[in-house]
């Protein structure tokens, strides 16, 4: 049903349930710290998030030794399409908006002709400055050598000024693009307007999925094996997405009650 996101934070665990969920919608299920493997309850529910799509959330959190984890997974079926989204970054609201990255997307800024392929950062739920910011330190560990004392000097020239222009983009100091490319349409940048056709800075395309990634992702292997009103009822809830994507009314966030009913207290984080 979906490739796993893990939420960036606590605090982003938090945001995200406290805009979805009521604390009743939270169903607690009995388990083990990943970490410890003391008792800890795992906090789960579903919710629907506008203009995407319904979505599993699970967190927990160890009273023992701290450690807290948190997950996303697409509900629903499959997609049919892939999907490319667009934004362009330009003012302060734009850094702040919410991104779901699953793991199986790609991403893209042409002002600095980089491309992070499939996996390069995992899944995540951030925002987009967050995004950029995981961007830069997954550079920073992929590419240490290149920025040492022993580094090359043109090489470390190269990386300090591509890391001073992602700083550029962090502090808006010209606007930049993101592209977020999902074969299995799993990922979301949250729009600042009711109706996502009033959001000019945002942009959704759905595309036909090259062979391959259905070869890939068991897409294939899926189609071979739904009856007739398996696909259609699949159709339908695709359909039914894209003019949600297309049409939607409700605002992004409603509900403010419930910050902490799925990622716990306040202990802190340890990825």
């Amino acid at each position: 049903r979906g490739h796993g996101i893990h939420v960036e934070g606590a605090a982003a665990a938090a945001s995200l349930v406290s805009k979805f969920a009521a604390p009743e919608e939270v169903v607690e299920l009995p388990g083990h710290c990943y970490a410890c493997g003391a008792a800890c309850d795992t906090r789960m529910f579903t919710t629907a998030i506008p203009h995407f799509k319904d979505v599993i959330i699970m967190s927990n959190a160890c009273d023992s030794c701290g450690y807290r984890d948190s997950e996303v997974k697409p509900g629903g079926g499959f997609s049919d399409l892939a999907r490319r989204i667009t934004l362009q970054v330009s003012e302060a609201e734009d850094l702040r908006r919410d991104v779901i990255k699953s793991d199986t997307a790609d991403i893209y800024i042409p002002e600095l002709d980089l491309q992070m392929s499939t996996g390069s950062l995992g899944g995540l739920i951030t925002t987009v400055e967050g995004l950029l910011t995981s961007v830069q330190e997954s550079f920073k560990r992929m590419h240490s050598f290149h920025l040492g004392d022993s580094a090359v000097p043109d090489h470390k020239r190269k990386y300090s000024d591509f890391f001073t222009r992602l700083n550029a983009f962090a502090n808006l100091e010209e606007p930049w693009t993101l592209v977020i490319s999902d074969p299995l349409a799993n990922s979301f940048v949250a729009p600042l307007t009711a109706d996502m056709a009033d959001d000019s800075r945002l942009s959704v395309e759905d595309f036909e999925r090259s062979p391959s990634d259905d070869e890939e992702y068991g897409i294939d292997h899926l189609k071979l094996h739904e009856d007739p009103g398996q696909k259609a009822e699949r159709q339908e809830e695709a359909a039914a997405e894209r003019r949600e994507l297309e049409t939607g009314h409700q605002q992004w966030g409603k509900k403010d009650d419930a910050a902490a009913a799925a990622a716990g207290d306040d202990a802190p984080d340890q990825q």
